[in-house]
C-alpha cells in the first residue's frame, strides 16, 4: 500500500496551474435539461454547488466521513474539504482524485454515457457518479459516504411546491421528486417544469435512505450524517416549497472499516420528461416521446436497467474515451483536451424522439432528433431556439466522426418542416422556433439570413450522405434542395442585403459568398448522385465559375480579404472548411497554402485567446470558427497555434463553461456558453472519416411523375375510384380545418405522461402516497431491442465508414419547389396519402391491446441487491492518466 502515498507526494509537487485546464467542469450532462457543472476551484478550495450551464444552483451535495470527521466535496454546508490532488476530463467522464488528511484517498467519477450506435441508451436521461476508496497510510479506516439533492433542478422558482417518494424494487432503491403542479412543455430559466428527478442506488446492505429537511436542526439529514448516525429508511410526508427547509432525497453508505473498496459505490442521477417535444405539423400536433420508451414498459424497469448495467455502460464509455483520445492525441495534447470537453455538449443538447399515437403506441420508424440551442450559439441570445441551422453545422463534425447516420435524424425535421405547406419562404429557415421544447416552426421573414441558411442546409445534407452512405434525404427533398441552390445562384456572389452567422452586414462579404458557392457545389454533387445530369452539369459549372470570380474579388497579394476590395480586411475564412469536407476541387490547394502563410505571419501579434474572427469586428474571437479554420491550414504550426489559443480560453478561470464567443484579449464571455457548437472541436477528425458510396433510391423525376399521376388520378380513373378520391380529399380538408380550429386536438387526446408513482414508498409504514398520474404505454418489451441499434461507428482516422438508411418519415416528403395550382394540388394529394398511412397505422396499432405495464409499483425484496461484476480496482489517477495534478 505504499504506491498511493508516493502518488500523493508526486502530485503535490506539480503546480497548481496545471490542475486548472478547465475552470468549469461538466459533471452529468445528458440532456438539454440535465446539464450539471462545477467549478474546479471551489471543489479544491472553498466549496461550491453544482450549477446548471446558466449558473442556476442545483442543490446537489456530496460528503465523505473518515474516522468520524466529515468532508464535503460538492455543496457549501461544511468548511472542511478533502484535498483535490488531480482531475481529468475525458469525452464521457469527469474524474476527481481526493486525499483526506493523508489517511484515505478516493476517486469520484461523473459519467455521462455516450453510445451513438444505440438509440435507447443514448436517449436515456440518466448519468452516474461513483466512488473508489483506498488507504494512503496502509491502515484501515472507517469510511461513510452521503449524497443528497434538493428540488432546484425542477424549477428556477424556489417557492414552487415539490412532492416525492421512494421505491424499493428488486436490487434497486430510488427516490423521485417532481413539482406538485407540473406544466407540460413549459420552460422557465432554461429549466423544464415537467421533469421528474431520480436518484438511485443498489439496494445494498450497507445503505440507508431518507427524505426530509436538509439542514433543519436537530433532525436535518446532513446533520445526521455529520454526527455519524445512519439514515432511518423513512419518508418525510409533507409536500412543500423547494426552499421550505430544503427537502432532499438522500442516501448514505457505510463501508465500515476498510483499506480499499473492491467495487465502486454507484449512484445514478436522472431527469425524466414525458413527452419531451411538442411537434407541430400541417396535419396534427405530435407529442413526441424519448426513444428509450420503445424498450421499456415502466420507469421501474428503466432504473433497474440503469443500475444493473453500470459495469457494461462504464466499459463502453472507457473504450469510447480511449478511441477518441487516441485519435485526438495524434494531433496534439491540446486538441485531445478540447474534444474531451466538447463531446458531452453536443450530445447533451439532443432529444432523440419518436411519436406517440393517441392510442399510446409508439412509432419507432419515425425517429427525429431535436437540438436545443444551449447558450445561444448565434449572435441573437435566444437559448430556447431549437435545431438552429448553424448550430448543427458547427456540431456536425462531432456527429460525423461518431455516427454520421445521426446527422440525418437531426436534419430530417428541418427538411420536413420546410417542405411542408406551412413554410412559405423560398429560402432555408434559420431554426424551427424559439420556444423549446415546443417545435412550432419559424414562419417569419428571415431573408437577411437566407444565404447563410441555404448554404448550411445544402452542405450538411451532402456531408451526411457522403459520410453515412445514405442518400435518402437527397431523394425525398431534391426539389427543395434545388430551390435553395437556385436562390444561392441568384444572390450569393454579391450578398447585398444579407448577413452572415455572425451578424455582419456588407454587400461584399467574401466568407458569406464562399458559403453560398460551396452550397452550389454541394447541389452539383447531389444532382450527380440523383442521376440528374443536366442539373449536375449546371451547378458544377456555376460553382466553378463563381469560384473563379470569387478568387478575383476576394484574394489579395497575400491573403483572402473578408470584404471584397478591402485588402486591409482579414479574418478566419472558416467556410473553407465546408469546401474541404466536401472535397470541392475547384478551390485549389494554393489558396489553403496562401491563407496558412498569412495566418503564420500574424501569430506574433495575435491576442492570447486567438485571432479575432474578422478584423471588422476585432472584439470577438470564436472557438468554433477557429477550429474550422485550424482544420483547413496546411501548416501544423499554425494549426497548433490556433488550437492552443482556443485551449487557452477553455482553461481560463471564470464562471462560464467554455463559450463559443469571447473577447480575444481578455477571454471575457460574449455568448455561446456550453453550446453544442463546440462540436466544431472535432473538425480535424471529421476530415479523416472515409467517404461512403451513396445513391438516390428513386430519381426525383420519377417521384415527380408519380406525384403528378396522383394529382390527376380522379380525372383518369372514373366511377368508384374517382369517387373515393373525392371523398378522401373531402375528409382530408375537413380534418385539416378542424386541426386549424383546434391546434391542440391530438394533444388533448393524448395523455401527458408523468413518470411518478401512486404507490406507497418502499417498506416504510410512514410512506406517503402521491396522487396518480398518467403512465406511459409503449409498444415494445424490454427484450425487443435489436432494432434499436445503428451500426457501430469507428468513423475516425481509420476511415471505417458505415451505410445506414434512416427510418422513413410520416409527412413532408413531397418534393417540388415550383408554385402554382398544380403544385398545391400535388402537395395536398401527397399529404392526403400520408394522412391515410397514419390512419392505417393507427388502426393496425389499435387492433392490438396495449402492453401491460407496471409504472413505479413498489416491490419489497427480502434480499439485498445482487453484486455486480467486479469493477476496476480502486486507485488514484496515475501520472499517465491524470490531467492537472496539484
Amino acid at each position: 500500500m505504499q504506491w498511493p502515498m508516493r502518488f500523493l507526494v508526486l502530485s503535490l509537487l506539480v503546480t497548481l496551474a496545471a490542475c486548472q485546464f478547465m475552470s468549469q467542469l461538466p459533471l452529468i450532462v445528458k440532456s438539454p435539461y440535465l446539464h450539471s457543472w462545477v467549478s474546479a476551484n471551489t471543489v479544491s478550495t472553498s466549496g461550491g454547488w453544482p450549477l446548471s450551464w446558466n449558473g442556476h444552483i442545483l442543490g446537489w451535495s456530496s460528503w465523505i466521513r473518515v474516522d468520524g470527521i466529515s468532508y464535503q466535496w460538492t455543496g457549501q454546508t461544511l468548511s472542511s474539504r478533502p484535498n483535490m490532488t488531480a482531475n481529468e476530463v475525458t469525452p464521457t467522464r469527469t474524474i476527481f482524485s481526493f486525499a483526506v488528511a493523508g489517511f484515505v484517498g478516493f476517486n469520484v467519477t461523473y459519467l455521462s454515457p455516450i453510445d451513438p450506435s444505440d438509440l435507447v441508451q443514448q436517449s436515456l436521461p440518466f448519468g452516474y457518479f461513483y466512488v473508489d476508496v483506498w488507504s494512503l497510510d496502509g491502515n484501515s479506516h472507517s469510511v461513510q459516504f452521503y449524497t443528497d439533492i434538493t428540488g432546484e433542478m425542477l424549477s428556477s422558482d424556489l417557492t414552487d411546491v415539490v412532492q416525492w417518494n421512494t421505491t424499493q424494487s428488486g436490487n434497486v432503491v430510488y427516490h423521485r421528486m417532481r413539482l406538485t403542479s407540473m406544466q407540460s412543455m413549459v420552460e422557465e430559466g432554461d429549466i423544464a417544469k415537467d421533469s421528474t428527478l431520480f436518484l438511485a442506488i443498489d439496494n445494498r446492505p450497507d445503505m440507508t435512505w431518507q427524505t426530509g429537511a436538509a439542514d433543519a436542526l436537530p433532525d436535518g439529514l446532513r446533520a445526521r450524517f455529520n454526527s455519524g448516525e445512519p439514515l432511518t429508511n423513512t419518508a418525510d410526508t409533507e409536500s412543500r416549497a423547494i426552499n421550505d427547509t430544503w427537502p432532499v432525497l438522500a442516501f448514505r453508505v457505510d463501508l465500515g472499516t476498510i483499506t480499499q473498496t473492491s467495487d465502486p459505490v454507484v449512484w445514478s442521477l436522472g431527469l425524466v420528461r414525458e413527452p419531451v417535444i411538442q411537434y407541430t405539423t400541417p396535419v396534427n400536433v405530435q407529442l413526441r416521446s424519448s426513444y428509450y420508451w420503445s424498450a421499456y414498459n415502466a420507469v421501474d424497469d428503466i432504473v433497474q436497467d440503469v443500475i444493473g448495467k453500470f459495469n457494461d455502460i462504464r466499459s463502453k464509455a472507457v473504450n469510447l474515451d480511449n478511441k477518441i483520445l487516441a485519435d485526438g492525441g495524434a494531433i496534439s495534447s491540446n486538441y485531445s483536451d478540447l474534444i474531451s470537453f466538447a463531446l458531452r455538449l453536443v450530445f447533451g443538447a439532443m432529444d432523440i424522439t419518436i411519436p406517440r399515437a393517441s392510442s399510446g403506441a409508439l412509432n419507432t420508424s419515425d425517429v427525429k432528433i431535436f437540438m436545443k440551442d444551449i447558450g445561444a450559439s448565434r449572435y441573437v441570445f435566444t437559448p430556447s431556439r431549437l435545431s438552429v441551422a448553424d448550430s448543427p453545422q458547427s456540431s456536425l463534425p462531432a456527429i460525423l466522426y461518431l455516427n454520421a447516420s445521426l446527422a440525418g435524424l437531426l436534419l430530417e425535421p428541418l427538411l420536413e418542416y420546410q417542405n411542408s405547406s406551412d413554410y412559405k419562404n423560398v429560402y432555408a429557415t434559420p431554426d424551427l422556433g424559439i420556444t423549446y421544447p415546443k417545435v412550432q416552426g419559424n414562419t417569419t421573414d428571415t431573408t437577411e439570413l437566407a444565404l447563410e441558411n441555404c448554404g448550411n442546409m445544402l452542405i450538411m445534407v451532402l456531408a451526411h450522405a457522403m459520410k453515412s452512405g445514405d442518400g435518402s434525404l437527397l431523394s425525398r427533398y431534391y426539389d427543395l434542395l434545388k430551390q435553395w441552390a437556385n436562390y444561392l445562384e441568384q444572390n450569393t456572389l454579391h450578398p447585398a442585403g444579407y448577413i452572415n452567422a455572425d451578424g455582419e452586414s456588407n454587400p461584399n462579404l467574401s466568407n458569406l459568398a464562399l458559403k453560398g458557392i460551396v452550397g452550389m457545389y454541394a447541389m452539383g454533387k447531389i444532382s450527380e448522385a440523383a442521376g440528374m445530369s443536366s442539373d449536375a452539369s449546371h451547378y458544377q459549372s456555376q460553382a466553378q465559375n463563381y469560384t473563379s470570380q470569387w478568387e478575383s474579388l476576394a484574394i489579395t497579394s497575400d491573403h483572402i480579404s473578408t470584404v471584397y476590395g478591402d485588402s486591409s480586411s482579414s479574418g478566419l475564412i472558416y467556410n473553407l472548411y465546408a469546401a474541404k469536407l466536401l472535397g470541392q476541387d475547384s478551390i485549389s490547394s494554393q489558396i489553403y497554402d496562401q491563407q496558412s502563410q498569412f495566418y503564420s505571419s500574424q501569430i506574433g501579434t495575435a491576442p492570447k485567446f486567438g485571432f479575432p474572427y474578422d478584423t471588422n469586428d476585432v472584439g470577438k474571437a470564436k472557438s468554433h470558427w477557429a477550429m474550422f479554420t485550424a482544420a483547413t491550414v496546411s501548416d501544423s504550426t499554425v494549426r497548433d497555434f490556433i488550437t492552443g489559443s482556443v485551449w487557452n480560453r477553455a482553461a481560463l478561470n471564470d464562471s462560464n463553461p467554455f463559450p463559443t464567443t469571447y473577447n480575444p484579449n481578455t477571454g471575457s464571455l460574449i455568448s455561446g456558453t456550453a453550446s453544442s457548437a463546440q462540436g466544431a472541436m472535432f473538425a480535424q477528425l471529421a476530415l479523416n472519416v472515409a467517404n461512403q458510396a451513396f445513391s438516390v433510391v428513386s430519381s426525383p423525376s420519377a417521384e415527380k411523375s408519380k406525384t403528378n399521376a396522383g394529382a390527376i388520378a380522379g380525372g383518369v380513373v372514373g366511377g368508384v375510384g374517382g369517387f373515393l378520391v373525392f371523398v378522401g380529399l373531402g375528409v382530408f380538408f375537413w380534418r385539416r380545418r378542424q386541426w386549424r380550429k383546434s391546434p391542440s386536438l391530438e394533444m388533448q387526446e393524448a395523455a401527458v405522461h408523468e413518470p411518478f408513482s401512486s404507490h406507497p414508498v418502499g417498506n416504510d409504514v410512514n410512506s406517503i402516497a402521491i396522487s396518480s398520474a398518467a403512465e406511459p404505454i409503449v409498444g415494445a418489451s424490454k427484450s425487443d431491442r435489436t432494432h434499436h441499434y445503428y451500426p457501430s461507428l469507428g468513423n475516425s482516422s481509420s476511415g471505417a465508414g458505415m451505410s445506414v438508411s434512416p427510418p422513413s418519415t410520416t409527412f413532408g416528403a413531397a418534393s417540388s419547389s415550383s408554385g402554382g395550382p398544380s403544385q398545391e394540388l400535388r402537395t395536398e394529394m401527397e399529404q392526403l396519402r400520408r394522412e391515410m398511412e397514419v390512419l392505417r397505422s393507427e388502426r393496425l396499432q389499435d387492433s392490438e391491446p396495449p402492453p401491460l405495464y407496471d409504472f413505479g409499483v413498489t416491490h419489497v425484496e427480502d434480499n439485498a441487491g445482487a453484486g455486480r461484476d467486479a469493477a476496476n480496482s480502486a486507485g488514484p489517477l496515475t501520472p499517465s492518466r491524470r490531467k492537472g495534478a496539484l
